[in-house]
């Protein structure tokens, strides 16, 4: 039987085939009893299932595609933050079936398709796509991720052969320690909150909140910046909340994350309960905010997908009561105005974005030049559009503007055929 030093200059000298190396590697792990070692390799040897935590060299980068009329064809995505996300996928496939691919003609590209599930997940969550969706990438990129298994094996093998105070730590094992904090606006407190926590009882644990001024600093673009961070998390906490519900740019992360076939965890606050969720959030592992036992499960579950020890739970009862204070505020809160992004107008408000969609829409409000005055004094940049330029203005990320009480009601601004439309100044 190899040794694991036999293991790695067989992984130097190029000449053995990947899935062969595979099992070999099996083979000496089994008896040595190197569990983490050769679970890694039975997922390289049989494919990432669904659910499984892909590292992050199988993600592959390339050109969004959809099966239609009989072929794959290149699809069209209106908002550029979404396409950048799809246009990235994870590669499913074991280590044989990509020696396979390997084997085919240089000039042939390759489709990755998305699994169902994941397809039928992000529906629910509010994104309209198309029901067979894939990458397409060049046999390039299928060799990179044969040669990244490749030098993860050299690196686990040397790891396991080594002291551990000098061990080389494999890619997957540093990588995967970031965490995505989606939430509404008027939720900014209890995330902050959070972020501050998690931190402090998981050490070397990156957490990304858009409300704290070290993640997202003033003159920050935000949407790159929001995307750059919900591309690289590993895992996706949602401060769920009967304020957060009704915000679409809230879906929107989730959805975007789902394609990852990341784990989202809902936590839940106030009259939202994790017992009472709908669907796509209630096939999720959901856990209550003002709950200690919640909290230490999920401090647990971080734990385990970061692969960071949990370092002090011992104030979770402390945190937990903090959480629920907040809460309350958030709920008394009667206009929920820290939710609203927009301009005030003559005691109501132009609202560029904010929980509207849970609102009734009423017929449309006649444009006044007020309006522009007010949302451009606010920094917004305003146009008016007809209905067939909407989706075109939207890909530049304008947005309809509602005007609205923020408790009842909520309408379009027209002039003729024409509809108002803005979006933040850079």
């Amino acid at each position: 039987m190899l040794s694991l030093d036999q293991l790695c200059e067989r992984c130097l000298d190029g000449k053995t085939k990947v899935g062969d190396l595979l099992r070999l590697t099996k083979a000496v792990a089994k008896p040595q009893r190197l569990k983490d070692l050769e679970d890694w390799v039975d997922d390289e040897l049989s494919g990432y299932a669904s659910g499984r935590p892909f590292p992050a060299y199988r993600k592959v980068q390339g050109q969004l595609k959809a099966y239609q009329g009989g072929g794959w064809r290149a699809v069209q995505i209106e908002d550029p933050q979404l396409k950048q996300i799809l246009s990235a996928n994870y590669a499913h496939q074991s280590v044989d079936e990509l020696e396979t691919l390997e084997g085919a003609e240089n000039d042939q590209n390759f489709i990755f398709p998305f699994p169902h599930e994941v397809i039928e997940g992000a529906v629910k969550f509010g994104l309209n796509l198309p029901s067979e969706l894939g990458v397409e990438v060049t046999i390039s990129e299928i060799r990179r991720i044969l040669s990244a298994v490749r030098n993860e094996l050299l690196a686990r093998a040397l790891s396991e052969n080594q002291p551990s105070s000098s061990a080389v730590e494999p890619d997957s094992a540093v990588a995967n320690k970031q965490i995505f904090l989606s939430h509404a606006a008027s939720d900014a407190q209890i995330a902050l909150l959070l972020k501050q926590e998690i931190e402090r009882m998981i050490p070397g644990i990156s957490i990304f909140c858009s409300s704290d001024p070290t993640d997202l600093p003033l003159g920050t673009k935000w949407s790159p910046e929001i995307q750059r961070n919900l591309e690289k998390a590993a895992v996706l906490i949602l401060v769920t909340s009967s304020r957060s519900l009704k915000r679409p740019w809230v879906w929107f992360e989730c959805g975007a994350f789902w394609f990852g076939s990341r784990r989202i965890i809902p936590l839940c606050f106030g009259e939202i309960r994790k017992e009472q969720l709908t669907a796509p959030l209630s096939e999720r592992q959901a856990a209550n905010g003002e709950d200690v036992a919640d909290l230490k499960i999920l401090m647990e579950s971080i734990s385990r997908d970061t692969g960071l020890k949990v370092k002090d739970l011992s104030q979770l009862d402390r945190l937990a009561a903090r959480l629920a204070a907040l809460e309350r505020e958030a709920a008394e809160d009667p206009d929920d105005k820290a939710g609203w992004f927009g301009a005030e107008w003559q005691g109501k408000f132009l609202a560029y974005d904010g929980p509207y969609e849970g609102l009734r829409a009423i017929e449309d409000e006649v444009f006044d030049s007020t309006m522009q005055t007010a949302l451009e004094s606010a920094g917004y940049h305003v146009v008016m559009v007809t209905a067939q330029q909407l989706a075109g203005a939207r890909s530049r990320r304008f947005r309809l503007v509602q005007l609205t009480d923020r408790k009842l009601w909520r309408r379009r601004v027209a002039n003729t055929e024409l509809l108002l439309v803005a979006r933040p100044k850079e």
